[in-house]
């Protein structure tokens, strides 16, 4: 004898009310369940199971479920590409080894590990054009009407564009002046083209 399950749910103040039905070939019942916060979690607790069917509609922290942070750590086995600092290429990484700190420099394909290479020779590039100081030394986040350029690729114009950063603090390039920036990218087209992954 088969059964199908549909389960509908109204909500007053704290008390989840769920009608389930019920349907076979020879009966038609319907029950009615409500729960408080606590008694889900109880319920929870004997069966994490529920947490899917009739305790859906319960929060993490009603249940008493602690999320665990999710870190690069967790992500077990990782592949991709690395600067091979031995000939300075990219090297495509096949074999799969556990996130853990000897791996740290690993991107998962090979146009990121390109980015993260051209993204420091373009940071040393940039020091020689603000006088000799690091973004560290020149910029000071809080002050909107310092000039930060940086520069971005439109896809849509298929062009470069150069903006002020103002207050929004981002992890690229920037630029004391405007016209050292477009200096720097005619200079170094290549190095532009892998830092914005453009090719």
């Amino acid at each position: 004898m088969g059964f199908s399950c549909a389960l509908w749910f109204s909500c007053r103040s704290d008390i989840l009310k769920y009608n389930l039905e019920y349907m076979s070939k020879k009966t038609n019942m319907k029950k009615t369940i409500k729960l408080n916060a606590e008694q889900a979690k109880a319920l929870y607790e004997k069966d994490n199971d529920l947490r899917h069917t009739i305790l859906h509609e319960f929060s993490d922290e009603e249940l008493g479920i602690k999320i665990k942070p999710f870190t690069w750590y967790d992500l077990g086995r990782i592949t991709g590409s690395y600067i091979d600092r031995s000939t300075s290429g990219i090297t495509t990484w096949d074999m799969y080894h556990n996130a853990q700190e000897a791996y740290r420099d690993v991107a998962p394909t090979e146009k990121d590990a390109k980015s993260s290479r051209a993204k420091h020779m373009l940071l040393q590039l940039a020091k020689h054009y603000n006088d000799g100081e690091t973004e560290e030394e020149w910029i000071d986040w809080r002050d909107g009407y310092k000039k930060k350029y940086c520069c971005f690729y439109n896809h849509h114009k298929n062009r470069y564009e150069i903006h002020s950063a103002k207050n929004n603090q981002m992890p690229i390039v920037h630029f004391k002046r405007r016209k050292d920036l477009q200096k720097c990218i005619a200079d170094n087209p290549e190095l532009w083209k892998d830092y914005l992954k453009i090719k």
